[in-house]
């Protein structure tokens, strides 16, 4: 994975948003149905395995007020947040989709739990706000001495060599 494909990731996970073909639901990444947050529907534009897992998960954004049993689908060890593989793939602050420190924006999981549609949230991600830089993410993802493979994390090992 290199950040060239990170931004690749992203224009794609913006046009699936604001394709129309997928239903929202709020509190988890995907529900057995298919309906899914804006992060779940990250999670399967990449494609993603997932498993399908009973959770107790709440019926209206304010956490905690009701909660219900309900069949969802968990993607690596996460069902109600991003996993690590996707905010690695599309370059996010954080597993609810925080923006960098400087902006005062809500959370991705804010915005799609608390009434933004996928539209406003792929402007949203327009923006760049919620994205690190080519300079972060690679000073996240790769630790590059040229002599030494590089691990980039799931047990994958790469070479990297410095081009000018």
């Amino acid at each position: 994975m290199t950040y060239d494909d990170v931004i690749e990731n992203r224009k794609n996970w913006e046009a699936a948003l604001r394709s129309g073909s997928y239903r929202q639901t709020t509190n988890v990444l995907e529900r057995i149905d298919g309906s899914c947050c804006c992060l779940g529907v990250g999670c399967e534009i990449m494609g993603y395995p997932k498993t399908v897992i009973s959770a107790e998960i709440d019926r209206s954004p304010s956490m905690g007020e009701d909660r219900e049993l309900a069949e969802v689908y968990k993607f690596f060890d996460d069902e109600f947040s991003a996993p690590n593989q996707l905010v690695r793939d599309l370059g996010l602050y954080g597993d609810t989709g925080e923006t960098d420190a400087s902006s005062d924006r809500a959370t991705l999981v804010s915005m799609n739990d608390h009434g933004s549609e996928f539209m406003e949230i792929a402007d949203a991600l327009a923006t760049g706000e919620y994205y690190m830089s080519r300079e972060d993410w690679e000073r996240k993802y790769f630790y590059v001495d040229e002599a030494f493979p590089v691990s980039c994390g799931d047990g994958v090992i790469i070479s990297l060599s410095k081009s000018e």
